[in-house]
């Protein structure tokens, strides 16, 4: 490797984390506050990036040789030709800067090398695959057009179980509660204004309806039955997501993994997902994480160093 700087970056949305190596191994580390580059802007995403490659870098005099970003938000080309630009004027000596989205950090992350299918779901969700040079992203639209089995749609059936007790179709139950308590509200008419006053004005707070699906997952683990219903819901949502993201792949038995704040940990959620999948691709085989993403980076940075002309 000579004494090249690699560097990978796993830029969420909520955090972001680097690793930098060289021979000797890993050299440097930092951690900082995300920057999604749809929501933040490319160059406030990409100047937050900066600041915490520098942090992980330090004193190291040498060179950076490859830079490898897995970045939220970068799954479109113009917004990842945007943060590589702007990362390359703050880094002028760097031989190589490579930005995609962090599906595939998320991918490699479980699944080292070859075929495999990310299903990640947080804030939103999306599904990725990889079958030799074939790359397929299915989803990861936005809470409007799609985000299905994701914490936002979650938080959203809760609400929506809301409106419905206060049309007396149904009782108020520790579901409902949830989105009652968050929105701050007490009847029909209230839910109404608040959310589409919100909506209208552009601050319909999609972080906040999302942050629902912990207490929602929490409540199915308990047994709460609407909860439960709304739990395995999008847990089946993501299966199909997933089952749909590996017949275009034209995979039959793949490794999955999974990724996103809802399925970090073991919990309801997962549990109900792996039954879900089982269903829809009954050979697929469900694979635990080996590293953390901005390590699956650096990894993917050390693969383009070694394949690049000497």
């Amino acid at each position: 490797m000579s004494d090249a700087l690699l560097v990978g970056v796993d830029a969420g949305g909520s955090s972001i984390a680097v690793a930098v190596a060289r021979d000797s191994g890993i050299v440097g580390t930092a951690t900082s506050s995300g920057a999604n580059p749809v929501t933040a802007g490319v160059e406030a995403a990409a100047d937050t990036i900066a600041a915490t490659i520098l942090a992980a870098v330090g004193n190291a005099a040498s060179p950076i040789a490859v830079l490898y970003v897995g970045a939220a938000g970068a799954g479109r080309a113009s917004t990842a030709d945007g943060v590589a630009h702007r990362l390359r004027e703050r880094f002028p000596r760097v031989r190589t800067v490579c930005v995609e989205g962090d599906e595939r950090i998320a991918l490699r992350a479980s699944v080292e090398t070859g075929a495999g299918v990310v299903l990640m779901a947080g804030t939103g969700s999306a599904a990725y695959a990889e079958n030799g040079e074939r790359r397929v992203r299915v989803g990861g639209y936005g809470y409007l057009l799609g985000d299905e089995g994701s914490g936002f749609a979650v938080g959203m059936a809760a609400v929506k179980r809301l409106a419905r007790v206060y049309d007396g179709r149904l009782r108020m139950d520790e579901t409902a509660c949830f989105a009652q308590q968050l929105l701050g509200v007490n009847s029909r008419d209230a839910l109404i204004d608040t959310v589409y006053e919100k909506a209208r004005n552009g601050n319909l707070d999609v972080a906040a309806i999302a942050s629902l699906a912990s207490d929602v997952i929490a409540a199915a683990a308990r047994g709460i039955a609407s909860s439960l219903q709304i739990v395995q819901g999008a847990a089946d949502e993501l299966a199909r997501l997933g089952a749909d993201t590996a017949r275009i792949a034209e995979l039959t038995a793949p490794r999955v993994a999974f990724a996103g704040g809802l399925l970090r940990e073991p919990n309801t959620f997962a549990q109900a997902l792996r039954a879900a999948l089982h269903l829809r691709l009954p050979d697929a085989t469900v694979v635990a994480r080996r590293v953390e993403p901005h390590h699956a980076a650096l990894q993917l940075a050390k693969r383009i160093f070694a394949e690049a002309p000497a």
